[in-house]
């Protein structure tokens, strides 16, 4: 009974140290599969980022990686992005005009007659 009680210096911490611990500091060591496919993904994201001058957006991003042969969505890029503190640039930051309006431009006249309420 002894031995249980303090079992620091007993059988059952003499088995546990030899067996168990050093697995345990072996996978303290190593990260995580999920750890090392974000670093990857991370880098990979990086380089299109930087190959795009950094304009692309996530969206862009997670097309370029499918395209690449690589599995991630853009919610998933999108958030590695926001992590790493990378955006992407909108190149259009003006509002679209199409038409101009001449003020001094006639009108053709109204051939149908048409009544608007």
């Amino acid at each position: 009974m002894r031995e249980l009680r303090n079992h620091q210096d007993g059988p059952v911490a003499s088995s546990l140290s030899g067996r168990i611990l050093p697995v345990l500091l072996a996978a303290k060591d190593k990260p995580s599969p999920a750890k090392e496919r974000r670093s990857v993904l991370e880098a990979k994201i990086r380089t299109i980022h930087h190959g795009s001058s950094g304009v692309y957006g996530a969206l862009r991003i997670a097309a370029e990686l499918r395209d690449g042969g690589d599995k991630a969505s853009h919610n998933t890029v999108a958030t590695r992005m926001r992590a790493m503190g990378i955006t992407g640039v909108s190149p259009r930051l003006f509002k679209v005009v199409t038409t101009v309006v001449d003020p001094s431009a006639s009108y053709l006249a109204d051939l149908v007659d048409r009544k608007s309420e």
